[in-house]
């Protein structure tokens, strides 16, 4: 699945490449019609697949006031068999911090994880279960945005980061994260591989960068060193 912030859709794809189905502007604005959702950066922030992919979860974001008195954002629920969308839950996920707020959507055993501005949302979302039930939320002293998500699923780790320190913390209905390191640059980006790649490439990747000299680095991480072993 990807999701374009421009023209606000989300479009489902088989591994071959073609397409399985689409989510357009006109389908999310009419679940949420306060939001003004044009060709700006506004919009479809960050997506999710189920461990099945039956489910897609879809960060939704723009500076729009709901008339309801509700948060303003949104996490929607497709399903991919019945192309069903559907609120999943109201949040405030970019409160006065610009266009970019870097939020992260990922699923793991029946929760989504969910990393914005300040806080890192768990939320019990199995497919016959009640929609936005949220079981835990973790602020983050000073407002700091978490800007990167990514899951170990052999030792069930959360990996989140904050500024140039990545954390982790057990998977589960609480999150208590741990110190791992830090990087020179502002992390803008994580990823945990386990399925794919030759031996030795399986690990944390973090995307980084910095303002002077403007410079964009990856970095990897290797397994133990991620899990605190080395």
């Amino acid at each position: 699945a990807a999701g374009d912030s421009y023209e606000d859709t989300v479009e489902v794809r088989w591994p071959d490449g073609s397409l399985r189905a689409q989510v357009t502007r006109e389908r999310i604005q009419a679940l949420l019609p306060w939001m003004t959702l044009d060709g700006s950066e506004d919009g479809v922030g960050a997506l999710a697949l189920s461990d099945s992919g039956r489910l897609l979860f879809i960060a939704v974001h723009d500076s729009a006031a709901a008339p309801d008195g509700l948060p303003s954002d949104a996490i929607l629920r497709y399903e991919t068999d019945t192309d069903r969308l559907s609120v999943f839950a109201r949040l405030e996920i970019a409160p006065g911090v610009g266009p970019w707020p870097h939020e992260s959507l990922a699923y793991f055993r029946g929760r989504l994880y969910y990393a914005g501005p300040g806080e890192v949302r768990i939320y019990r979302a199995g497919a016959d279960e009640a929609p936005g039930t949220l079981l835990a939320v973790a602020p983050y002293s000073g407002g700091g945005a978490v800007t990167g998500l990514a899951i170990d699923r052999l030792t069930g780790t959360v990996y989140t980061a904050v500024g140039r320190t990545l954390m982790r913390s057990a998977a589960g209905d609480q999150f208590a994260p741990v110190v791992v390191g830090t990087l020179p640059g502002a992390v803008v980006g994580l990823a945990w591989s386990d399925h794919y790649g030759g031996p030795g490439q399986g690990g944390l990747y973090a995307l980084d960068s910095t303002v002077s000299p403007a410079v964009y680095r990856l970095w990897f991480i290797p397994p133990a060193q991620a899990r605190g072993q080395q």
